[in-house]
């Protein structure tokens, strides 16, 4: 039963977004003191549910129903109702016979999605492509009805009988005791193919169903009112209650056997019986009162009399037999099974329906008590979850409601209370409240660990410690996930070992890259180790720029390899993007994913990007998330990586890069044949190698006393001193050696108004003098040729002069410093040199002779 019904409950109930009724009812015509069960469940919780409710229910005589529409609040009214994708109809054999109704259904222009037989009838079901309002369901239902003839089942409210379960219809006996249960005929599915979908307009040429049709049910009451005034006051009252007792009233309703109007006058007796109606006068009148079929004879007194006493006898006024050890029904079978088969659950019990505040703190300790391992955390205040996922990496992700109810649930069980009128107190299972669920991720408990990243390889937290252990370190508030077998090997800390280590990585591993200069293989190690001690360094990393004069030298693949021992794979790159704008979305997504390393891929162009610079130097970024109107505060503390063909960067790019250069001495780099052909396979073969030897290099320098690096980078002091001081340890020199070159690489104008400056001191020293002076000096060594190539006139090269010369006001170029003065007398603005840095500043030796221009050329045209 459960798997198959479990199949077509999802089927029934697909894209609904309400819950699931199932309702369990005692038999209606006979009062043995069954009570209805109503629940309400999301078809995927009932997997574990449905067995045991069909134990129950067989055990205790009850039917088992569910809704045919989603119940989006609890209760049995067609206001409780939701939208749905299905259409049904009841078909009763004691209307239809079975062989004609599978011939109306064969004839049917639409046929049924699903067929299930009930044991007296077939009930039919059709799916929809889309769901639709339950009032528009209901109408098309209404029409199916009519037009196959089944019953008048078609309210939004409905009810059917769930497959796999017994008819136990008529299977009562007149003392409260099932007979022949064993033989009920069961709820079965006939037909299953729930990939067969209706359009609402398929039904639009079936007929119209007369409207008498819906008032017939209530007719029938209102008639069982008006013939009360003849009959005894007992028997009205039953008859109004009853619209079984009705129905045999009318001679009407009953599903087999006699019926005569003998057998429905015994039927109505017996029910009377059974309702506690034992006087034999009263049950006279009620019989005798009954109406008769037209054209049929009146009853006789005498047929009356032995109808009475036949079902005084059937019905028996002694109390029931004592059912023996037999255990009572209990309360909710949701939760019932033998006390054998009732598995151990130690879960703590929160009682839902008490004070808010005590409900939300016992929610809290159960949830904190079944933590282990932590799987629920605090990330920058916020509540945070893990993800897993067979086939990929362990995720945190921020907490969502679903989340912590899901949480919440597998660590209490959930109940409400209410007491008995005796004092008893009885509990029945519920679901956390909503709102408590809400609260819980918007406040998050101080006890939740703190979790701070995901890591892949084992990492020396910012005391020096190593965290190699898989899961929670609660020391760094890091998550050590590592890949499916990987171990790590002895990390060792003597100075052979860092020696060996240096060898493995520069030597067998990165040897035959073609690194330009030493500087260049000293910052590969630098970028090697530091996703292995970031968190060692208390603020900003620059961006790593691996950069060849040619393509296809290594770039790409230098770069993935050095990231791929701390990844446990290869990174992922991405182009920059030419507009700003697109530039800060980008990194605002990036941040998100809490990444190692960021590698932007093959720069093209100028790179100048003052959203980059800012993430640069930045310890947090913060940004407006697409979307949404709030800001994300993020962490950075990821690897930055470019790789491009002779990247031109911008002054403020360059001042936040270090550079690793490539140059293969050949015209086509690419036709180079390695001796290692296959380095990436080798790279992930050997990572556990690899990382060891890192780690060694980092943990030596760790127990030798953290020795900073001796050089220095402006607003990347703590990254130079960390990297710097085990690059140096690891034995290289160079590290930060190539920076003045990179500068002057980006900033050719700087380079051209430092040699304005030397020519300005050798020829006057710090006398002041005007823009139109030094343009003419410009002119003559044919010096800014940026700004002076288009100027065709004296007064518009002093102008240009004038100009550049307030943008580069107070600079210092080779220890002089650029000042401006007032001059009074005229009207203008003098320059003049200053000493700023006296260890620099050239000896002076006057002016540099001008070269007269071949051919008489000079750039003066006036």
């Amino acid at each position: 039963m459960p798997s198959d019904v479990l199949d077509f409950l999802r089927a029934i109930h697909e894209d609904a977004s309400g819950k699931v009724e199932i309702r369990l009812l005692g038999d209606t015509k006979l009062n043995h003191g069954l009570r209805p069960i109503q629940r309400y469940f999301h078809a995927d919780d009932l997997a574990d549910k449905l067995p045991r409710i069909k134990a129950h229910a067989e055990a205790y005589g009850y039917a088992v129903f569910f809704g045919v529409l989603p119940r989006l609040t609890e209760g049995g009214t067609a206001a409780d109702v939701g939208p749905a994708r299905v259409l049904w109809c009841d078909l009763d054999y004691k209307d239809v016979p079975e062989p004609d109704a599978w011939r109306r259904i064969d004839a049917f222009p639409v046929p049924p999605s699903i067929i299930v037989s009930s044991g007296h009838g077939l009930h039919l079901y059709w799916r929809l492509q889309e769901p639709e309002a339950p009032h528009i369901l209901a109408s098309i239902c209404r029409r199916i009805a009519y037009a196959l003839g089944g019953d008048r089942c078609y309210d939004p409210a409905r009810i059917l009988r769930l497959p796999g379960s017994r008819n136990l219809k008529g299977c009562w006996a007149a003392d409260g005791y099932l007979f022949d249960a064993d033989t009920a005929p069961v709820t079965e599915i006939r037909r299953y193919e729930p990939s067969r979908c209706v359009q609402p307009f398929d039904f639009d040429d079936l007929p119209e169903a007369p409207a008498e049709q819906d008032a017939k049910r209530a007719s029938v009451k209102r008639e069982a009112k008006q013939i009360g005034a003849t009959l005894p006051e007992v028997v009205a009252e039953a008859l109004a209650r009853s619209p079984r007792l009705t129905a045999l009233w009318h001679s009407q309703g009953k599903d087999r056997g006699d019926t005569s109007g003998s057998g429905y006058d015994l039927s109505f007796a017996c029910s009377l019986v059974c309702m506690g109606i034992r006087d034999s006068d009263t049950l006279d009148a009620a019989v005798s009162a009954r109406p008769r079929v037209a054209g049929s004879k009146p009853a006789s007194v005498r047929s009356i009399r032995r109808t009475v006493d036949r079902a005084l006898a059937i019905v028996p006024e002694a109390p029931m037999p004592d059912r023996g050890e037999e255990p009572p029904p209990p309360d909710d079978p949701f939760d019932y099974a033998p006390a054998e088969d009732q598995p151990s659950d130690r879960r703590p019990i929160v009682v839902v329906n008490r004070e808010r505040l005590a409900m939300l703190e016992a929610t809290w300790g159960a949830v904190l008590a079944g933590n282990t391992p932590p799987r629920l955390f605090q990330r920058a205040g916020a509540l945070a979850v893990l993800r897993f996922a067979p086939d990929a990496a362990t995720e945190i992700k921020a907490a969502s409601v679903p989340d912590i109810t899901g949480i919440a649930i597998r660590s209490a069980r959930f109940v409400t209370e209410r007491t008995t009128q005796s004092g008893e107190v009885q509990r029945s299972p519920a679901d956390p409240a909503p709102l408590a669920m809400a609260d819980m991720v918007a406040n998050p408990d101080p006890g939740l660990p703190v979790i701070d990243a995901i890591v892949r390889s084992p990492v020396i937290d910012r005391r020096g410690q190593l965290v190699a252990a898989p899961g929670y370190d609660a020391r760094s508030g890091l998550y050590y996930d590592p890949p499916e077998g990987f171990t790590l090997p002895e990390v060792p800390t003597d100075a052979e070992s860092v020696i060996l280590a240096r060898r493995v990585i520069l030597d067998d591993w990165l040897g035959e890259f073609p690194f330009a200069s030493e500087s260049d293989k000293a910052h590969a190690l630098g970028l090697l180790v530091l996703p292995f001690v970031r968190r060692m360094i208390a603020g900003p990393t620059p961006l790593h720029l691996i950069e060849a004069s040619e393509r296809g030298t290594g770039k790409s693949l230098l770069a993935e390899v050095l990231c791929a021992p701390a990844l446990g794979r290869f990174p992922d790159g991405a182009p920059l993007a030419d507009n700003d704008d697109e530039v800060r979305k980008k990194i605002t997504a990036t941040l998100m994913a809490r990444p190692q390393v960021v590698l932007f891929d093959n720069l093209d162009g100028r790179v100048d990007s003052p959203a980059l610079c800012i993430a640069l130097t930045a310890s947090r970024w913060e940004d407006r998330i697409l979307g949404m109107s709030g800001n994300a505060s993020l962490p950075i503390d990821c690897a930055w990586i470019a790789t491009g063909n002779n990247a031109e960067l911008s002054t403020d790019i360059a001042r936040r890069t270090v550079r690793m250069r490539l140059d293969r001495g050949m015209e086509r780099p690419w036709e180079f044949k390695p001796t290692r052909a296959n380095l990436r396979p080798w790279t992930m073969e050997h990572r556990a190698e690899l990382t060891a030897a890192a780690l060694c290099i980092c943990a030596s320098w760790v127990e030798a006393g953290k020795k900073p690096g001796t050089a220095t980078l402006g607003s990347f002091e703590a990254w130079a001193a960390v990297v710097g001081g085990i690059v140096e340890h690891a034995g290289l020199t160079g590290f930060l050696a190539n920076i003045r070159e990179q500068y002057e690489q980006a900033d050719p104008v700087h380079n051209e108004w430092r040699g304005l400056v030397l020519e300005w001191w050798h020829s006057h020293g710090t006398a002041p003098i005007s823009a139109s002076t030094l343009a003419a000096m410009a002119d003559q060594h044919e010096m800014l040729n940026s700004v002076l190539a288009t100027a065709l006139t004296a007064r518009s090269r002093a102008s240009r002069v004038g100009r550049g010369l307030a943008r580069q006001k107070g600079r210092i170029f080779a220890g002089l410093r650029l000042c401006a003065k007032i001059d009074a007398s005229n009207n203008g603005t003098l320059w003049m040199l200053e000493v700023a840095e006296p260890e620099s500043v050239p000896t002076r030796r006057g002016p540099t002779p001008v070269d007269p221009a071949p051919n008489g050329w000079n750039r003066s045209y006036d």
